[in-house]
């Protein structure tokens, strides 16, 4: 009986031999390959190249300017916007926080101030705090006293990169949620509400310092070319309703570090 089994001398043998031949070329480019791989692969950690770090860029102080003795917009016979509380730039962790915190929707590249509130009272010491003043109209459409500090917060977006001229915040759709404008959010009572400025804020000026990686922006809803400070929108922040316009002026000095 002849068997089907492929010999040692059969031609198949004759056929590996010959494809192993003709492969040796590969083979050896293969061999070559796969040290250089492993050459670099073994290289230290000191010599391989780093990727360069991108910078980044963060608002480290907050500035609101003191309570003026007289009205400066509108036209208006009472005082009203949003100031400080007469000790200088806000920088302390626990008041500012930067665009790399994103706290709101909307905030990254920005800010939110929420000053907080100390134990001592009736008045915050070690606390900060900051006054939103609002005309005698829109006082009528909530009770209850707006808080200094804790239920109130100051919020405006992507600016760490704003030049002379260029308007912060997106304007938001009347009695809409806040969206990505400047807007302070503040609980005098049961219920929070937002004021919103729907024209935004304009930057006035761009500065190197004061300190070093350091640039410091100037803010302002009113300058030479128009008043945005008209545009605050009252907002029931739970209803979504706009509650009426108003003239709330605001003013800003940011430091950004790089």
């Amino acid at each position: 009986m002849t068997s089907n089994r492929i010999s040692s001398g059969s031609g198949f043998t004759r056929a590996l031999a010959h494809r192993a031949r003709r492969n040796f070329p590969l083979a050896v480019t293969a061999f070559v390959s796969t040290l250089a791989l492993l050459g670099v692969a073994s290289a230290p950690a000191s010599a391989m190249p780093k990727p360069t770090p991108t910078p980044t860029a963060s608002v480290t102080a907050v500035q609101l300017p003191n309570l003026p003795g007289t009205p400066a917009v509108c036209d208006v016979s009472e005082v009203t916007g949003l100031y400080g509380d007469g000790r200088g730039l806000a920088t302390d962790g626990s008041s500012v926080y930067g665009s790399a915190d994103g706290l709101i929707v909307g905030s990254r590249g920005g800010f939110v101030l929420e000053p907080v509130c100390s134990k001592t009272k009736p008045k915050p010491t070690t606390g900060r705090g900051m006054n939103l003043v609002l005309p005698a109209a829109a006082l009528t459409q909530f009770s209850g006293a707006i808080p200094e500090c804790g239920n109130i917060w100051l919020v405006v977006p992507g600016l760490v990169n704003a030049q002379p001229g260029d308007i912060i915040g997106v304007p938001a759709p009347p009695g809409s949620s806040t969206g990505n404008s400047v807007f302070v959010y503040f609980v005098p009572g049961a219920k929070v509400y937002n004021l919103v400025w729907q024209y935004g804020i304009r930057v006035l000026s761009r500065t190197s310092g004061p300190g070093i990686n350091q640039i410091t922006l100037t803010l302002s809803t009113r300058d030479s070319s128009s008043d945005l400070s008209d545009g605050a929108q009252l907002i029931d922040h739970g209803q979504g309703v706009g509650l009426g316009f108003y003239c709330v002026p605001l003013d800003l000095t940011v430091v950004v570090t790089q």
